[in-house]
């Protein structure tokens, strides 16, 4: 003998089979707002990526003094910063630009020789400044990040060709780094003066990196911020482009409004079919009711038919927003170009399909939340007054 959520199930199962559109609609609406939820969450996971990617990533630095404007900041802050007690600086400059080869964007980076005492690879850091090759024809020398060379075909002793204000400027590789001073693959370091020089930016700098052995760090803070007199925020290295993170911020928020329309719609849709065919099956409900059914056995049995519609939308739904959302590609790199930062966007994947299951679950617990109310407020007398037909 069938339970009773066994009976509830084959009774709504019924209504549904005598209704498939109802089944249907469901089934697209959830899929629906699954792949729009995908889609965006896509998009912004690869914008979001790729942001954190032009973060800092040097070892021993407690603290990154990031200007606040993109023009940078004057370089004579970076004296006042040392003359704070205990403490061991290096400034840096970075400059968006493409690889005039294949036009892929490039961070490059300016160091000095004091951020050798922060880099897993001082000795070529260190000897940067005098490892310029004989003949200026062949460029400033740099050190290219081995992932990024790799990937572009090229090693040490080539030349490649960077986009700079006064033209197309060669840079001859002189070194490979296996750990970039930033976490994205497609940078290059180069003489501080150097990338000064080339991309006309004289006299300003865009960070700081602070290193000191003080115990009270939240008090070094408050110096270095004094130093530089609001010129800079003072923040972890790998918190070092939030400040581009803000920037996307509000395009971040009308997408997520996007997303969550989408699944609002597809909830309404759900939560209407199902209300009807709970409707459908209101005497079949009350006459187990009448015999003895509780609620909870009851809500199961809605629950056991709604189970395979969530599965069938997430399934239908989450590879089409992926694929969606990947397609989307040059909508996303025209996002990370307004953060103006060199770096290159990936689709996450495993991220947006989870966002996007979790978004089926709460449209389809809605309409089940919507099954125990209906449930718990069906009298009983109904088993025996109505006259609808079985």
């Amino acid at each position: 003998m069938l339970s009773g959520s066994a009976l509830v199930a084959v009774s709504l199962g019924r209504s549904l089979r005598r209704h498939r559109s109802r089944a249907i609609s469901a089934v697209l609406a959830g899929a629906l707002g699954v792949a729009l939820t995908t889609a965006i969450l896509v998009l912004t996971g690869a914008v979001t990526d790729a942001i954190r990617g032009a973060s800092l990533d040097v070892p021993g630095a407690q603290w990154v003094a990031a200007a606040r404007s993109s023009s940078g900041m004057s370089d004579s802050l970076t004296v006042r910063a040392a003359a704070v007690p205990g403490v061991h600086v290096a400034e840096l400059i970075r400059v968006s630009t493409r690889d005039a080869t294949s036009q892929d964007p490039l961070l490059v980076v300016g160091v000095t020789d004091a951020i050798a005492t922060f880099a897993a690879q001082p000795s070529a850091l260190s000897s940067l400044a005098a490892t310029a090759p004989d003949g200026a024809a062949d460029g400033m020398p740099i050190l290219a990040s081995r992932t990024w060379a790799a990937a572009h075909d090229v090693d040490v002793g080539d030349t490649i060709s960077l986009e700079a204000p006064g033209g197309v400027e060669p840079a001859h590789i002189v070194g490979l780094l296996d750990r970039p001073v930033v976490r994205s693959d497609n940078v290059v370091l180069a003489a501080f003066a150097d990338v000064a020089a080339v991309f006309d930016r004289p006299g300003v700098t865009d960070g700081v990196l602070v290193q000191s052995d003080r115990a009270d760090q939240a008090a070094l803070r408050e110096e270095i911020d004094a130093a530089f007199g609001g010129a800079a925020s003072v923040v972890r290295p790998q918190d070092s482009a939030s400040s581009y993170e803000r920037s996307f911020k509000s395009v971040r928020t009308i997408l997520s409004l996007f997303a969550f329309m989408s699944a609002l719609v597809a909830a309404s849709v759900v939560f209407f079919c199902w209300r009807v065919t709970l409707d459908d099956a209101r005497p079949s409900i009350s006459r187990l009711r009448l015999v003895g059914a509780h609620h909870g056995a009851l809500s199961a049995g809605a629950a056991m038919v709604l189970l395979p519609i969530v599965a069938l939308s997430t399934a239908i739904g989450t590879p089409i927003g992926l694929v969606l959302g990947a397609n989307l590609s040059g909508f996303t790199n025209d996002l990370v170009k307004l953060t103006q930062l060199a770096v290159e966007s990936h689709a996450p994947m495993r991220g947006p399909a989870l966002g996007g299951a979790l978004v089926a679950i709460a449209v389809f617990a809605i309409a089940l939340a919507s099954s125990v109310r209906t449930i718990t407020k069906i009298p009983v007398i109904d088993a025996v007054v109505t006259g609808r037909p079985q």
